[in-house]
């Protein structure tokens, strides 16, 4: 009885190792399967494959439905297709997973300038501002979309984006003056 038990317990013990070793190597396969099919997508919409890179793309969010970039890449790729109702989807998925992202709420801004909403875009760009006040590519899209108005609005996001952008310069070199300082206070 005590040889069962042990020859039991080793069985068992061998069972679950193996297991174990499945279970990672799965995990692995599907580590590669997400970095293969997302480089496949991304290449093909470099390419403008585009029908490729939908493809690739509604494969990588069955493979990660909670991944932000999936959703963004297929939105990014219907926007390329002039698809703009299906972007906007995808894209407000994207935003679901991660609200902060400034880069998808400027994808969501183009897709609206390129359907003719401009006040949809212009939120959606303030949206991003909120989240990362200092990203370049959300105050210039900004400043693109208020120089073509000439409301008063406009007229006053420009003034203040022109002082926030001074303000960045300014702040950009006195950072910059400070570490030469240093540097060259070191070095003597």
């Amino acid at each position: 009885m005590k040889h069962v038990s042990i020859i039991f317990f080793v069985l068992l013990f061998l069972f679950c190792l193996s297991g174990c070793k499945n279970s990672a190597e799965k995990k692995e396969q599907k580590q590669t399967d997400l970095v293969t099919t997302r480089t496949l997508g991304l290449a093909y919409l470099e390419e403008f494959k585009l029908e490729e890179a939908e493809k690739e793309f509604l494969k990588l969010i069955k493979l990660a439905p909670k991944e932000k970039l999936g959703y963004a890449n297929l939105g990014l790729t219907y926007l390329r297709m002039a698809r703009y109702e299906e972007a906007e989807k995808q894209l407000f998925k994207a935003i679901e997973i991660d609200p902060e992202d400034p880069d998808i709420r400027l994808i969501l801004s183009t897709v609206y300038q390129m359907n003719d909403e401009p006040d949809k875009a212009i939120s959606q760009l303030r949206d991003a501002l909120q989240h990362s006040p200092g990203h370049i590519k959300t105050l210039y899209n900004l400043t693109e979309i208020y120089s073509t108005r000439s409301d008063d609005e406009s007229n006053l996001w420009i003034k203040r984006l022109a002082i926030w952008c001074r303000t960045l310069t300014l702040l950009t070199f006195l950072s910059a003056r400070g570490i030469m300082t240093r540097l060259l206070n070191n070095w003597r």
